[in-house]
């Protein structure tokens, strides 16, 4: 006699725990292992993704430094030169994702868009998987992964991608992250239960031991960091021409530690905006506007970066 049959839960249910699932520490989870399980939770991680993260897509590339020219007999140092796009559109499909520059500052320096649009095709053509010329940055995220299928119009100054792809790549590198940070965490149980019963026979004091413990836990957090980025550039090597990278034989260990530094300095950056985890509030905003802002992306005047010959896996 077979037992009792759970009960299945309606989709719709399942979709709305999905739903819940929108912290920081959540969507690596949600995109990478939530999204793989059906056709509908891939439909609705999708839907949600699209709805509440994609349109805080930012893509900065690095430029290198630009010296203004003397004015009035003032010379004027060296500043980075940057150049930030932001999401834009949906394609018409829902698949790719057009990328701009601010509008507002795009008025601002109409002057310099020409210099910007130059050096941008110079840094694609410089730019290498070790070391890439941009970051990601999804809300408070911020990594500088692939980009896949990109294409850029350098006379409007905006970029196409595969959004899909972009995501899975980034919240790919993201669940790694967490996964070693997971694992360092559970080694140390042991030892900050020591440290909780030395606190208990007044052995050492409480606050010492909140500063040992953020103190180790912060330098797990970096080590994973770079264990998942080092992962990641194995991956792409190995996929660009096949490639066996390998940190030790191949890597820059002070070229690295810089590069790690200036993503953790951009992720502080990100932190201090407005993020809310609880979107709700514009969640049917966009619900109802989603059919209206979807437009094709115009195919004239692009160029891929194999066009360009980059040599960056994205």
């Amino acid at each position: 006699m077979e037992g009792p049959v759970c009960p299945v839960l309606p989709n719709e249910l399942w979709i709305r725990i999905l739903r819940s699932l929108d912290t920081d520490d959540d969507l690596s989870f949600l995109w990478i292992t939530c999204r793989n399980v059906s056709s509908t939770f891939k439909d609705a991680t999708e839907c949600i993704f699209r709805e509440r993260l994609l349109p805080y897509l930012r893509i900065n590339f690095l430029l290198g430094e630009y010296t203004p020219p003397v004015r009035s007999d003032r010379r004027f140092s060296a500043i980075p030169l940057t150049c930030e796009f932001e999401f834009d559109r949906l394609s018409e499909d829902k698949y790719t994702a057009t990328l701009s520059l601010d509008k507002e500052i795009t008025e601002e320096m109409s002057d310099d868009l020409k210099y910007h649009s130059k050096r941008l095709r110079q840094v694609m053509g410089e730019s290498h998987i070790e070391m890439p010329k941009h970051t990601i940055q999804i809300r408070r995220e911020v990594n500088d992964g692939p980009i896949p299928s990109v294409a850029f119009n350098y006379d409007k100054l905006q970029l196409s991608c595969d959004w899909r792809a972009l995501f899975s790549e980034f919240y790919g590198e993201e669940f790694l992250y967490h996964k070693f940070s997971a694992e360092a965490a559970s080694k140390k149980l042991g030892w900050l239960k020591d440290l909780r019963e030395k606190v208990d026979r007044k052995e050492i004091d409480a606050m010492a031991v909140i500063q040992k413990a953020l103190h180790a836990f912060a330098d797990d957090s970096s080590i994973a960091r770079k264990m998942a980025r080092r992962a990641r550039v194995t991956r792409q090597f190995a996929e660009w021409n096949g490639t066996e990278w390998d940190f030790a034989r191949d890597g820059d260990e002070e070229q690295e530690e810089g590069i790690l530094k200036n993503l953790q300095q951009f992720r502080q950056w990100a932190s201090l905006g407005e993020w809310s985890d609880d979107e709700e509030a514009d969640e049917d905003d966009s619900e109802e506007d989603d059919d209206d802002s979807v437009e094709e992306g115009s195919g004239e005047g692009w160029e891929t970066d194999d066009d360009e010959g980059s040599a960056e896996d994205d």
